[in-house]
């Protein structure tokens, strides 16, 4: 496995939706700076944007996400055996750069079970292990801090996407490379302006989004009170512009499924074209995660939705050490979104927190400005771009 100059071959584990994306992006631009040399084989678990970039996939694993801390038990015989699988793959394999996105329950034990291994089976003093880096530092900072010490010791290289990270680290894991690269944001919605959307003082017919969530726990936990909510709104007297956006068209069947008289709702169904409908929205009910980061970029004022198991949620309420779960507000050390979770998931509450976003425009603006202040700080243009330098860097270190 050679450790400098251009990777020849790459190994990629991508466990959720959006690191598959984000995942692919970063191959395109490592392909764009080497294309001159030649095209490196890449092995994955992944999902259909890794393919689409060449990546060979020996298990979709973002088929497989799961949230929660209790939710992956249920699962775990499918784990241990991928497990098993990717270490022995990534082994014949013979890498030259092994990149781990975010997922950091799987990602941290294949790391350490990787590197024991390798050094089990090296078949020669001089064959080389192959550089390892993090792309998206694990929420390390939000529960369990003392992970970050074993990331320090596994990892060449970590890529962070937000700002407050690097500092982070350089206190709780001196010793890792860490490198701010800005948000893909910033390159993945560049063709639009949302600091350019003129603020209405008033809205006479709100466009509200429902982005109830990614994954069908997100949508059977979600979508009852969001649905409640969706009645109240059309019964309100104001008229509602309401639009339902789901990934695909397995979740779209799930809240048909969900829903009595689903046809004869008050409400537009968008599959995909994500980008569009944020771009058109005034306010937002969103599934915390991702999205919500989405919606900040496109200054949209939302109202951030979150429920687990009970037992889940009893556990993560004694581990996270942040008072937010949506990262706008972890940015802004604020609750710039009003957060519902577990039994504050009501539809009593999320009509009064669309009503107050509606009504008050002072209210809309304060969230607005805030979010420009937050998006300003993601970084410049071509995150993605110097994730590519800055690995072509690394492979070339003596270090």
């Amino acid at each position: 496995m050679a450790t400098h100059g251009f990777p020849k071959k790459i190994f990629i584990i991508a466990g959720e939706a959006s690191g598959d994306k984000l995942a692919a992006e970063l191959v395109a631009e490592l392909k764009e700076l080497f294309q001159e040399v030649s095209e490196p084989e890449i092995l994955a678990a992944g999902g259909s944007h890794l393919a689409k970039v060449g990546a060979k996939i020996i298990v979709n694993l973002p088929k497989h996400a799961v949230v929660g801390l209790i939710e992956p038990l249920k699962k775990i015989g499918f784990f241990k055996k991928t497990l098993n699988q990717l270490v022995e793959a990534t082994i014949d394999f013979k890498p030259d750069l092994i990149i781990l996105v975010d997922y950091s329950g799987f990602n941290l034990r294949f790391s350490k079970k990787f590197l024991r291994t390798f050094n089990r089976y090296k078949s020669s003093e001089n064959e080389n292990k192959p550089k390892l880096i993090y792309f998206i530092s694990p929420q390390v900072w939000a529960s369990r801090p003392g992970r970050a010490k074993k990331i320090e010791k596994d990892f060449d290289l970590l890529l962070s996407i937000f700002p407050f990270e690097k500092d982070w680290y350089e206190k709780h894991a001196p010793n890792l490379d860490v490198e701010f690269i800005g948000h893909p944001l910033v390159d993945r919605f560049r063709k639009f302006r949302p600091e350019q959307k003129k603020l209405s003082p008033s809205l006479l017919s709100p466009k509200i989004i429902l982005l109830p969530g990614s994954r069908v726990v997100e949508i059977k936990n979600h979508w009852p009170a969001i649905l409640e909510t969706v009645h109240k709104l059309n019964d309100s007297g104001i008229v509602y512009e309401i639009t339902l956006a789901l990934p695909n068209l397995e979740l779209l069947s799930l809240v048909k499924e969900l829903t009595p008289g689903f046809e004869d709702l008050e409400m537009h169904t968008v599959v995909g074209s994500l980008p569009e409908c944020l771009n058109d929205a005034d306010i937002a009910i969103a599934s915390s995660g991702t999205v919500t980061m989405e919606c900040a970029w496109f200054r949209i004022p939302t109202i951030v939705v979150y429920k687990t198991s009970w037992i889940t949620y009893q556990i993560a309420n004694k581990i996270i050490t942040v008072p937010y779960i949506a990262m706008p507000n972890i940015l802004a050390n604020r609750e710039i979104f009003p957060e519902f979770i577990q039994s504050d998931l009501t539809s009593k509450n999320l009509l009064n927190a669309v009503q107050a976003f509606v009504f008050s425009y002072s209210k809309r603006k304060n969230v607005v400005d805030e979010l420009n202040v937050i998006c300003e700080s993601l970084g410049e243009p071509g995150p993605c771009t110097r994730a590519a330098q800055r690995i072509y860097k690394l492979m070339n270190s003596e270090k």
